[in-house]
């Protein structure tokens, strides 16, 4: 650093603000006292490296040549850096930029004036100085494009040199110029903590200054070694470093307010420099401790000490802090308040375990505490009437401190606490007579409660016995008499089938029992069943609907067994005369509606399989067309027997095949819709017995399980429903709905249960 300031350099000022021969060139007012101040700096040496007599000031010097002259001549004589500060008139001619000299005319100013281009040439030569060219001038031109204009010019001529630097601003009216800031800077520093300032240093506070003014900013070029080349000493901190010194040593002289004095200043040349700040802090808080402790104050200088303490560590704050910590202690100890006292005794002990004099405070201090706290837990015992606590307190103090007033306030306590035991003793007495009498009167109320209540439990279990056995026994019958049932109509079914030796009724009771007592027998008999054609029997007239009895309209063999014993009844009765009459009715009509009637309004007549036999016959595809059910005068119907025969199919012509395949197409088709319309098991049913192609035969079976099982899940919620409701009507509506459900015979012993007088 020394080294720098040693070196030689050399400036050359080159103000004008007056044109004697051209008053159009507008005046740069601000020329001349601009560059006065770059030359007072030189003057006290604020630049390094340029002494007073080494600067050249040519101001409003009419002689061009001159000016040249004393350019080149500081050019020679520079042996580190050449300073160049043109301040005044810049006119854009041809190009290249003029400076105006007092001579100058802005028609012959490519003659009468200085062009940047030429002060480069002329410092071009000597090549071993760093060169510094300021441009602190109005720039006069009708160019749009200025700015970038002369930026172009600063690097087209740092281009020309090695070791450059270029600096323009442009000035406008009513505007301190370039000049003055550098100068500031040379005199006041920049806010940076570093001792000297660069090149670039000096471009970055100006531009700053340019932003914060809203003035144009700076324009720049430069070589990257003499950007960063030391100019000057930044004074601010130069200044700073002086102060802090000072102050420093102040401080470790314990002259605290000179210090402090000296750190403020610093401070205010740098607000946040932390040293700085910590030792104003530290300071503060030892003057604040030191007041504090003048005024006896001793745990608030304490802490004072200690926050200084903290802040910058010293062996005079640990002497004060120890120093107000004994004060603290002796004065909590002669003020009585020995619990604070015995606590920071106790800390000064551990410190000075040698000191006899911090034992002995501390020993008496633990007793004197202990003596406080006695009193006044006795005092708060005592004010809330619980004597015999404040007596033992009492006596525990009056053993570490006798005092007359202590005594006295024993002796009370004792004198209530006598009283008290007396009185209690009465009181108890009373009370333990008074307990035992509501003792014994409750064991008698608990005894008939007691009682009471094993009465009523017994009461409840027989009952409750009673009715799970009358349950148990209602459950037994009811499944023995549903199985007689059960039993007794599968007999009816069986005989009448047997009798009847035809495939249908075989086929029925195996729909009806398909794990039954006969259905090995049944299977047999359809395996060696050969279907036969039954003889025509003779037709019967009807002219008139006449009522018939079952023995005359049943064939012999379908006739029920009138000497089979009923197992479900007690015993045997006659069929009542509305329940023929029905049957005839049934008869007459020979439907499925007629003898659905039959069946829900006898539920126990002798008839019922007959009915659902018949029912049967009807329902089967083999014995009737889904088009037309044949009546009682079709020629393949006999009254007497309620069977159909097999109906004439008539044969399809032989003469032309094609036609018989259409018509069989179209027939299969016919089916297969009829059964999709009415989507029941009978039509699909219908389907698979007429259709000769069976085109859709496993679609219709397929439909035909679906429907099953959804007709089975629907029998299952409507029996569930009628036990529910548990009523004649319900299992009635049941049987009407299902004449050949699964729950047949327990609807059947409902409906005989509900309507039996001991129901």
């Amino acid at each position: 650093m020394e080294s720098e300031m040693v070196q030689t350099g050399r400036a050359v000022l080159i103000s004008t603000h007056q044109y004697l021969k051209d008053k159009d060139i507008p005046i740069h007012s601000a020329a001349e006292s601009s560059a006065g101040v770059i030359l007072q700096a030189v003057k006290q040496q604020l630049i390094h490296g340029i002494a007073p007599q080494c600067a050249t000031w040519l101001n409003n010097e009419p002689n061009l040549v001159r000016v040249k002259e004393q350019i080149a001549l500081a050019a020679e004589q520079a042996a580190d850096w050449l300073l160049v500060y043109i301040s005044g008139t810049a006119v854009l001619r041809r190009g290249q930029f003029y400076l105006a000299l007092p001579e100058s005319t802005l028609s012959q100013i490519h003659i009468n004036g200085l062009s940047i281009n030429e002060i480069v040439d002329i410092i071009y030569e000597p090549e071993n100085a760093h060169k510094v060219i300021i441009l602190d001038c109005y720039f006069m031109s009708e160019a749009s494009e200025l700015n970038q204009i002369i930026r172009e010019e600063l690097h087209r001529q740092a281009a020309r040199l090695k070791k450059s630097f270029l600096m323009a601003q442009i000035w406008q009216p009513n505007q301190e110029a370039m000049g003055y800031h550098l100068a500031r800077l040379l005199q006041d520093g920049v806010a940076k903590q570093q001792h000297n300032l660069t090149l670039e240093d000096i471009y970055q506070e100006i531009s700053e200054i340019a932003r914060q003014q809203k003035a144009p900013e700076p324009l720049m070029a430069a070589k990257k070694q003499t950007l960063s080349m030391t100019i000057a000493t930044n004074q601010r901190y130069a200044k700073f470093k002086h102060l802090t010194t000072e102050a420093q040593q102040a401080f470790e002289a314990h002259q605290f307010e000179l210090a402090l004095q000296h750190f403020l200043q610093a401070q205010n040349l740098y607000p946040h420099d932390a040293k700085t700040s910590t030792h104003i802090q530290f300071i503060q808080r030892y003057k604040e401790a030191e007041q504090l402790y003048a005024q006896k104050q001793y745990a608030a200088a304490c802490r004072a000490y200690e926050a200084a303490q903290d802040l910058i560590p010293t062996p005079l704050l640990m002497e004060k802090i120890e120093r107000c910590t004994a004060d603290l202690a002796n004065y909590y100890f002669e003020t009585q308040q020995y619990e604070h006292a015995r606590s920071i005794y106790a800390r000064l002990v551990d410190n000075y375990p040698s000191d006899s004099f911090y034992a002995e405070r501390l020993r008496i201090s633990t007793v004197e505490h202990r003596y406080q706290e006695l009193i006044d837990k006795a005092d708060h015992h005592y004010f809330r009437y619980e004597f015999a606590e404040a007596l033992t307190a009492y006596r525990e103090a009056l053993a570490i401190h006798p005092d007359p007033k202590t005594e006295r306030r024993a002796q009370e306590c004792q004198r209530y606490v006598d009283i008290l035991s007396h009185l209690q003793q009465k009181v108890e007495a009373e009370v333990h007579a008074k307990i035992e009498a509501e003792l014994k009167q409750k064991e008698v109320e608990l005894k008939q409660k007691i009682e009471s209540e094993l009465r009523q439990k017994n009461e409840a279990l027989l009952a409750e016995k009673l009715a799970d056995q009358q349950k148990e026994l209602s459950a037994r019958l009811e499944g023995e008499i549903t199985q007689k049932l059960h039993h007794h109509y599968e007999n009816l079914v069986w005989n009448a089938a047997k009798q009847s030796n035809q495939r249908a009724a075989i086929e029925l009771y195996l729909t009806l029992f398909p794990e039954g007592t006969f259905a090995d027998q049944a299977a047999q008999w359809l395996a060696s069943y050969q279907e036969t054609s039954l003889a025509p029997l003779q037709e019967a007239t009807v002219s008139s609907p006449t009522f018939v009895s079952q023995q005359d309209v049943l064939p012999t063999y379908f006739q029920p067994d009138t000497q089979t014993e009923n197992t479900w009844k007690t015993e045997q009765t006659e069929t009542p005369q509305d329940e023929t009459e029905l049957w005839n009715q049934a008869l007459a009509r020979n439907t499925v509606e007629g003898y659905m009637e039959y069946i829900s309004k006898t539920i126990q007549g002798d008839h019922i399989a007959d009915a659902y036999y018949r029912i049967s016959q009807l329902r089967s595809a083999d014995y009737y067309t889904p088009q037309e059910v044949q009546t009682s005068q079709s020629p393949n119907y006999d009254t007497s027997s309620s069977f159909f025969y097999e109906p004439l199919v008539p044969e399809l012509p032989t003469e032309n095949q094609q036609n018989q395949q259409n018509i069989a197409e179209q027939q299969e088709e016919t089916l297969w819709q009829q059964a999709q319309t009415a989507d029941t098991i009978q039509s699909y049913q219908d389907y698979l017995n007429h259709s000769t192609l069976l085109k859709y035969a496993t679609s219709a079976r397929q439909r035909i399980n679906e429907l099953q099982e959804k007709a089975l899940r629907q029998e299952t919620l409507d029996w569930e429903k009628a036990c529910t409701e548990d009523t004649v009507e319900a299992y009635k509506a049941y049987l009407n709905k299902y004449p050949f459900g699964n729950f047949y015979a327990k609807a059947r012993f409902r409906i005989a249960r509900l309507e039996s007088k001991f129901n």
